[in-house]
């Protein structure tokens, strides 16, 4: 045997049952409380996974949830976990063969023991799963971290001190389950007597706590471990890092299998639903944005502590992302829904995830109405295509409008806002789900306090866990129905990263397309202006274009010393920055500025989208320009106007439309009276 595997050999002694040495430190009560007989480490899992299922179906029946510290907990969603924490155990089995110690089992049939209690209180059987979540993890979480960091490198006192700390961590796992055993195993009137002298906190959270502290330690001695045993990466160690990876993860909540659901409608009748539910093209919203997302933004928001918690919470709840105007918050927005969706791509039974792009543009009346938004939801959520089933609380109102309208011989009348709240309701009975919505204080002010209250129904009557992420501006109603929850208000310091890469990006199109100084300029030229965007910036990702904007010019910046003079000089604000621009217009010669002042009315009006096609007819018939093409309009607009991927013109950025909105030039009587 070589030197090595002497040495792994000695550590995997040392260290082969831990279990053993923490059984030996319990009191003798606490002993026999657990036991000392060795169960069947396969026949208890295989048990408690049948266990957990049960107990996730009696939840979901009874609609169960408790009272947490954070809300109210659902605890469905909490034995998902302990269901997902037991089987990265068994995995971790599997990667270790030789992994098994004698007494690894007592714990888990501790646990199996609390579970198969008859506890018909929600709150008290709350407080119970509370604890067997825990116990589920740090088992999981610890087994992997003994085996990668105990079996491994030379014995020392820093690995004795290291497995000492582990051996005190299980001590205080089978003495929790000692005192959860003795609790929660008395029938109700006598646990009821008991709580009002000494409550659960007192006689078993403070176990609870107590695990925390104890792994805590352990974490902290490991640090010094590490550097030591991870050395030599193997194959071993290569799984058991990815199992502790995944286990770190929020877990990936399941739903009823699509192949469990049968509508026996055909392909056709299931396109007449969706299509009668909601028309909006939500996919393609979300690829027209990802078209000028840089790959590698916006990841490190899905690791800030609040955007975590918002996972791996068992409590239905609003996680708010507000900002100011231009500082990215739909780009961190497309991030969260592609990082949802890639969950439910690698994994066909993962909770369903509906999400929607508000927008106010007259010409999109759908994507700022809040029945068109909570129909997309309903449609997402109950049948998300025509070649799989529809769930069956969509297909019976479906069908009662549609016996309601044959009667009138009229179409079936689509439902309301307040209406499609309590379809989902019904929908959230069998499963849980996600819902995110960006921009949404760019629903029609009038009507947004529908959507707040729909959310707030759904958020409060859902029987099982149901998350909701929403980003927006500052506005009034809004804040005050998000502020006193958790939010994540965006900082300059948060997207700096994905700003600098952003600058840099642009600047390099500008050059690529010869936008820039014909798409020639010095290293040095190069470095100032990123520095000044950079510094300029605020956060404001729409600054930085019409920064980047204002210096491809090429009527007033012709040399390097002309972008020198110009890089920066643009205000500090949106608002500002569109007063120069606007000034830029209005010096224009008489022609050009009919042209951009009616291009400018008809985009504020129009209540369909215009094409380029569409829209240069429409000018060279009411400005008498003659020929006229659309990039010579975009030029005369000075980039506040812009043509997106499907060829439709739009104004650059929703401030750019509220910005015109402010000037009487373009008050609505004026913009009719000019169309």
């Amino acid at each position: 045997m070589s030197t090595s595997q002497t040495v792994r050999s000695q550590c995997s002694d040392r260290t082969s049952d831990l279990w053993a040495d923490a059984l030996k430190l319990l009191s003798v009560e606490d002993r026999s409380i657990i036991g000392v007989q060795n169960p069947n480490k396969a026949a208890v899992l295989q048990k408690l996974l049948a266990v957990t299922t049960e107990k996730k179906e009696l939840c979901l029946k009874k609609r169960w949830k408790y009272r947490g510290k954070n809300g109210d907990v659902v605890l469905r969603d909490q034995l998902e976990k302990v269901t997902a924490w037991l089987v990265k155990f068994k995995d971790t089995g599997n990667a270790i063969a030789q992994y098994d110690p004698s007494h690894v089992a007592l714990p888990w049939a501790g646990v199996l023991f609390l579970l198969q209690i008859t506890i018909n209180d929600s709150q008290i059987f709350g407080e119970m799963i509370d604890g067997v979540e825990l116990v589920a993890h740090t088992l999981a979480r610890y087994t992997i971290l003994e085996q990668l960091y105990l079996t491994q490198g030379q014995p020392s006192a820093m690995h004795d001190q290291v497995t000492d700390n582990f051996v005190k961590l299980y001590v205080s796992i089978l003495r929790y389950l000692a005192k959860a055993k003795t609790y929660f195993a008395k029938p109700t009137l006598r646990r009821i007597l008991k709580s009002s002298v000494q409550p659960p906190e007192a006689a078993v959270h403070v176990h609870l706590d107590l695990i925390r502290k104890k792994a805590r330690g352990v974490d902290a001695s490991l640090e010094v471990l590490k550097s030591q045993c991870l050395e030599a990466t193997h194959g071993k160690t290569s799984q058991l890092l990815q199992l502790l990876s995944d286990l770190e993860r929020p877990i990936l909540r399941s739903a009823t299998q699509i192949s469990q659901i049968h509508d026996h409608l055909k392909i056709n009748e299931r396109a007449q639903i969706i299509r009668w539910l909601s028309t909006v093209p939500v996919s393609l919203h979300h690829k027209t944005v990802g078209k000028t997302f840089l790959p590698g933004s916006c990841d490190w928001f899905l690791r800030l502590p609040a955007f975590v918690d918002f996972e791996k919470s068992s409590v239905s709840t609003v996680l708010w992302l507000h900002g100011i105007p231009g500082s990215g918050k739909t780009f961190l927005t497309h991030r969260v829904i592609k990082h949802l969706l890639q969950g439910n791509n690698r994994n066909l039974t993962t909770a369903p995830v509906a999400y929607f792009y508000c927008a106010r543009n007259p010409a999109e009346r759908q994507r700022s109405s809040p029945d068109e938004i909570m129909r997309s939801l309903l449609r997402q959520l109950g049948c998300s295509s025509p070649d799989k089933p529809v769930k069956a609380p969509v297909v019976s109102l479906f069908t009662e409008r549609l016996n309601e309208a044959e009667m009138d011989a009229s179409d079936p009348i689509p439902p309301t806002a307040a209406e499609c709240v309590p379809i989902i309701l019904k929908l959230l009975e069998k499963d849980p789900a996600t819902i995110v919505i960006d921009a949404i204080d760019e629903c029609d002010p009038a009507q947004t306090h529908e959507l707040l209250s729909a959310l707030e129904l759904i958020l409060q009557e859902s029987a099982n866990l149901v998350k909701i992420f929403v980003s927006s501006r500052d506005a009034g109603d809004i804040s005050d129905a998000f502020s006193g929850g958790p939010n994540i208000y965006l900082r300059a310091e948060h997207n700096a990263d994905d700003l600098e890469r952003f600058i840099h990006q642009s600047l390099e199109d500008a050059l690529h397309t010869r936008r820039l100084l014909r798409g020639s300029i010095s290293e040095t030229l190069k470095s100032e202006i990123i520095c000044t965007l950079r510094e300029g910036a605020g956060g404001m990702f729409r600054w930085v274009t019409l920064q980047i904007a204002n210096l491809c010019d090429g009527q007033r910046v012709k040399i390097e010393e002309d972008v020198r003079r110009e890089v920066g000089r643009l205000p500090k604000t949106l608002a500002t920055s569109y007063d120069v621009l606007y000034q830029r217009i209005s010096n224009l010669a008489p022609g050009s500025r009919d042209v951009a002042e009616h291009v400018i009315k008809w985009l504020l009006c129009a209540q369909t989208l215009l094409d380029a096609d569409t829209l240069t007819s429409i000018i060279q018939l009411t400005v008498g320009s003659g020929s006229i093409s659309i990039s010579h309009i975009l030029d005369i607009c000075s980039y506040l106007v812009v043509l997106d991927d499907r060829n439709n013109v739009r104004f650059a950025h929703l401030s750019v439309r509220e910005w015109f909105e402010g000037l009487s030039t373009y008050s609505p009587e004026e913009c009719h009276s000019a169309v």
